[in-house]
């Protein structure tokens, strides 16, 4: 039996450093089910178990477990907190941001190095476009699409190829010596 016990408590660390990572990219434990795969579903099996363990029910959730997710900022009931309405709030902040890193920068190819979240962010919007024409399960919208479509966001990006990072130099360096 304890062996048994060694391989879920060996499996629930697993998706606990999971959620670690993701937590660490996106500020937040609000992972959705079907765009999370397991690991949405296990974050739901955990409010699950953490209610059942409140409530006195069986439940594998431990204190220690609790602890941990708490040190994450774990939301045991995003939509009675009000977490759905943050995220809107939080899209529309970045978008904000990217607006203003345009307006420093004169382009919006975000650089890793430069601003880790934005950059993970924009990255995020390429990926849930492509989930949305998909017709996944997405937080990409009409109204968000067109937001971004307005300002010239780029949805092809990439940055191994370096070729639209080079005509964006390029585009700016002209600017720039007509500005001179």
């Amino acid at each position: 039996m304890s062996s048994q016990k060694g391989f879920f408590e060996e499996r629930w660390s697993m998706r606990y450093k999971q959620l670690q990572s993701y937590y660490e990219k996106h500020g937040d434990c609000l992972v959705s089910c079907p765009k999370g795969g397991t690991l949405g579903r296990w974050v739901k099996t955990q409010r699950k178990e953490y209610k059942d363990w409140k409530s006195g029910r069986h439940s594998n959730m431990t204190h220690r477990r609790a602890q941990l997710l708490v040190r994450l900022n774990f939301d045991w009931s995003p939509m009675s907190s009000g977490a759905t309405y943050q995220k809107k709030k939080t899209w529309h902040a970045m978008f904000n941001e990217l607006i203003e890193y345009k307006k420093i920068n004169g382009h919006y190819h975000v650089q890793k190095n430069h601003d880790q979240r934005l950059y993970n962010w924009v990255h995020d919007q390429r990926n849930e476009l492509k989930a949305m024409k998909k017709k996944e399960t997405t937080t990409m919208n009409n109204e968000r699409k067109r937001k971004l479509d307005k300002i010239s966001f780029d949805w092809t990006l990439k940055e191994s190829t370096g070729c639209k990072l080079q005509s964006v130099w390029e585009g700016n360096m002209a600017e720039y010596r007509k500005y001179k």
